[in-house]
């Protein structure tokens, strides 16, 4: 029996150190436990097999010294706490085994007070680096983990003024995070961390766009080479996840009832549920209270009793909003579920989520907001009045409605949540390709238009996005997928402002301007047509056109989306399952209220006329008093940069001057002719392509600054040169109609011109008469005619197909011989059957189905070609 005894005792023995042994023993090992209170003088020794010590550290571009961290009992444990800024840094530099792809595990025992959303806890490799080399620090906050060019986030940041058990891992493949040992963040990135750089706690080194010091308490720091699993990380910090509250996303108007359900989980850590029967304490934290829990009083604790025996069974708990007699705006109850009895495995533990289940409550009276008003000719939306879009709709606002495709909109409110902002809230949010699951503010808009807003709030939260959308409602009048413009703010990953569009689904991204945090908070959007275009600003009133693919010379243009109605307003996404939200200051819609149209060609002394028209708006009276219309020429888009706004006049008044005028109100819906005379001079630079700007103002505030659209193109010939009346191109038909363009000189020649008319390859296509045009100092300004006829051959060609003539100008070697040959592309229509190919019934393909083809059909009637049959033909 003894013999026996020793032996098994032996056997327990060497189980006990396999186990042991398979248990993962950190590189890094800091416990507060073992250090004397007061100020960490002489630093935090490391426990684990590597050699070093975490001593008290300076900042050299600060003057002075940081403050010593000091030992203290916080909350009832021991910890090092990091006031004022002070923070360790490592005598050696951090072992290899942690850098490049390897993997790892930081595991942190953390208590905050506060955060700015990227504390640094323990960071092992300097801010900055490259792709090749770069910086790596795990964060409390909402920012994980912080590698410059693959950022982390908590998908549920930690909670504050708590101890909370925080963990990241890294197995070469994926990034994982853990909150009190409940799964937070998972997200595929492939590291390859710098070495050779000093480890640090409670602040990142150096200082490139800020240090991130950590002002709360550390009670403890392990660092593995190795990806610890769910399991090992639960038990190494003895916390798993008790329960939980839900579900997420409730709303209730005041006085209704929800229910939420409570569940207790079983504990990882033995296998086992609790053994004792567990009270769990229900609690409204954060600013509103206005609800009630089970058969509590309004805002007070409600305690539910668990039996052990039947733990595993979810328990339901009514919610009712109180309802009172003043109006709230919507807002969110914070409920926490705490086990304060029982099991003292589960006593202590929060249910998750351990930040508080949110329940939205809406009152039971919306408020009236006044409709906006026009400011400056736009409509104005200051979200100076509470309004609740998600809970009651758009009825009597500027906007047309809420998309909320994916239900994944947590608020959309005006001056509630932030004081004279409206705050687009959702998770699990896209607007990307097909997937429209954000929430889109909008307004329907016919024409031309200018949009713009203000981001007054954004939030350092996993891919946070927001900003300007215009959108093509019917999705199929675009073609096979979604059609949209987005002017981003996306300050995240130093990225600042982006121009994102989607077409038939696909997505573009460009214009980025790098500025990250500091981006252009100011955004515009403006249509004209099928063309668009994008400008930031960072004060709202000087406006930086987007580059290069939405500047006034190279708009973006989007011939699918240049349809009557548009749809026009602020969108939300957080490209994740995190939460997130952007507050917009204000709104403006101006729509295009007047335009100024006509195309004038002048040389130096001609005049002719533009128009300007302003439109009545629905809704809008008509103007009250006299309106001061002002004029101005400015060069039109695609202009050569020479010119000049003093090639012409407006009215009377002398070059690049306005022109000014009086416009009675009583006759604001009639069409207006407005004198343009082209200006004498001797510059002949360039030719002038100018348009006129037209500005109106007056003192009824629904006729002030209104946009006016300048359509008009005024060109004043300057330089030597062919003008033609065809914009390049004729069609005619083989047989049939003709096509007929003309000729004429842009300026007085010095001596006779002639312009020879020739076809190029592929010649024979077509004949033009007369293939000469004389022109003097007589007739140089009147138009002569080129007739163009398409040869009817008996040709097979592709209908259409075309070719090219080729127009050049001669005068002796005086001013018009130097001219480059301008061309006219001749579109011809094929007349030859067959060109449209043959109808399957057309047997002699003569292109008519008649008697004839049916007679060839009978002729072949019963004739076969199956293999081996008698009779049958062999067609090979």
């Amino acid at each position: 029996m003894k013999k026996f005894g020793i032996f098994s005792q032996l056997l327990v023995l060497m189980f006990l150190v396999g186990v042991a042994s398979a248990v993962p023993q950190p590189l890094i090992d800091l416990n507060a436990e073992n250090l004397p209170e007061g100020q960490l003088l002489n630093g935090w020794v490391n426990e684990g097999p590597v050699e070093c010590v975490f001593l008290p550290a300076d900042r050299p571009e600060v003057e002075g010294v940081d403050p010593n961290a000091v030992v203290e009992q916080v909350a009832g444990r021991k910890a090092v706490t990091f006031t004022d800024g002070a923070w360790l840094q490592s005598d050696i530099t951090t072992p290899d085994a942690l850098t490049g792809s390897n993997p790892w595990s930081v595991l942190v025992w953390a208590y905050a007070p506060s955060t700015t959303g990227e504390d640094c806890l323990f960071q092992w490799a300097d801010r900055g680096g490259s792709v090749n080399a770069a910086t790596a620090h795990f964060n409390f906050g909402t920012r994980v983990f912080t590698n410059f060019f693959n950022d982390l986030f908590y998908t549920s940041p930690p909670p504050l003024n708590q101890w909370v058990h925080l963990a990241m891992t890294y197995d070469g493949t994926n990034v994982r995070v853990y909150v009190n040992g409940i799964a937070d963040t998972v997200a595929a990135l492939a590291l390859n961390i710098a070495q050779g750089h000093y480890m640090r706690i409670a602040r990142a080194m150096p200082d490139m766009w800020g240090t991130h010091p950590f002002p709360g308490s550390i009670a403890s720091i392990q660092v593995y080479d190795t990806a610890l699993s769910q399991q090992e990380i639960q038990e190494l910090g003895g916390v798993f996840e008790a329960g939980s509250i839900g579900p997420a996303g409730l709303r209730v108007v005041e006085g209704q009832t929800v229910n939420i359900e409570l569940q207790i989980y079983t504990n990882p850590l033995t296998g086992q549920g609790p053994q004792e029967d567990l009270e769990v304490t229900l609690s409204v934290i954060g600013t509103w209270s206005d609800v009630v829990l089970g058969d509590a009083e309004v805002g007070q604790p409600y305690t539910v009793v668990v039996p052990a025996a039947d733990y595993a069974l979810p328990v339901s708990i009514p919610v009712t909003a109180y309802d009172d007699d003043v109006f709230q705006p919507a807002h969110t109850v914070m409920i926490q579920a705490v086990v304060t009895a029982g099991d003292p495995d589960y006593v202590g533990k929060i249910l998750t989520p351990a930040s508080g289940l949110g329940i939205r409550v809406i009152d039971d009276v919306p408020l009236e907001c006044p409709p906006p008003q026009l400011i400056g000719g736009a409509y104005v939306d200051n979200f100076d009045c509470a309004a609740d879009y998600l809970s009651f709709g758009t009825e009597g606002s500027l906007w047309s409605g809420l998309l909320d495709n994916g239900e994944n909109t947590i608020e959309a409110t005006a001056n509630m949540s932030a004081a004279n902002a409206l705050r687009l809230s959702s998770s699990n949010s896209y607007w990307s390709g097909n997937d429209t699951t954000g929430p889109f503010l909008y307004v329907e808009v016919t024409g031309d238009f200018e949009i713009e807003t203000y981001i007054a709030d954004c939030p350092e939260v996993y891919f946070n996005d927001g900003g300007l959308m215009i959108r093509l409602a019917d999705t199929a009048a675009g073609g096979d997928g979604e059609d949209n413009i987005q002017l981003c703010y996306f300050p995240l990953y130093d990225v600042g402002n982006i121009l994102r569009w989607n077409n038939n689904g696909a997505r573009t991204e460009t214009d980025q301007t790098f500025d990250g945090w500091d981006a252009a908070p100011y955004l515009k959007l403006v249509r004209r047509g099928a063309n668009f275009y994008a400008y930031n600003s960072f004060d709202g009133v000087n406006w930086l056109a987007s580059f290069p693919s939405a500047s006034p010379e190279n708009p973006l243009v989007r011939e699918d989306m240049n349809v009557p109605t548009l749809q026009v307003g602020l969108y939300h996404a957080t490209f994740s399952t995190a939460e997130g939200y952007i507050d917009y200051g204000y709104f403006a819609l101006k729509k295009a209220r007047g335009v100024v149209t006509g195309e004038l060609f002048l040389n130096e002394g001609d005049s002719g006329t533009v128009q300007l028209q302003l439109f009545a708006e629905e809704n809008i009276p008509a103007p009250t008093t006299d309106m001061q219309l002002t004029l101005r020429a400015i060069p039109a888009a695609g202009a050569d940069p020479n010119s000049d706004p003093n090639a012409i006049l407006i009215g009377d008044t002398p070059g690049a001057l306005p022109y000014t005028l009086v416009v009675p109100a009583a006759e604001y819906d009639q069409p207006l002719d407005i004198p343009i005379t082209a200006a004498m001079d001797s510059l002949d630079v360039t030719d002038h392509l100018l348009t006129i700007e037209a500005q109106i103002a007056s003192s009824d505030p629904n006729w002030n600054e209104l946009l006016i659209i300048p359509e008009s193109r005024v060109t004043v010939f300057e330089t030597p040169g062919l003008f033609l009346d065809t914009i390049d191109e004729v069609f005619v038909l083989e047989g049939g109609y003709e096509g007929i363009f003309t000729v004429r000189l842009k300026v007085p020649p010095q001596a006779p011109v002639t312009v020879s008319i020739t076809e190029q390859d592929p010649a024979g296509q077509v004949t033009v008469w007369p293939q000469e045009l004389a022109f003097d100092q007589t007739n140089w300004k009147i138009p002569q005619g080129v007739t163009v006829t398409a040869i009817d051959d008996d040709l097979l060609e592709t209908d259409p197909h075309a070719t090219t003539l080729l127009l050049t100008a001669s005068d002796g070697g005086i001013d018009y011989d130097d001219l480059e040959p301008l061309t006219v592309s001749v579109t011809i229509y094929e007349n030859n059957c067959g060109a449209w190919g043959y109808f399957w019934a057309d047997i002699n393909q003569d292109c008519r189905v008649d008697i004839v083809d049916l007679s060839l059909v009978v002729e072949e009637w019963l004739t076969c070609s199956r293999p081996h049959d008698p009779d049958c033909i062999d067609y090979r």
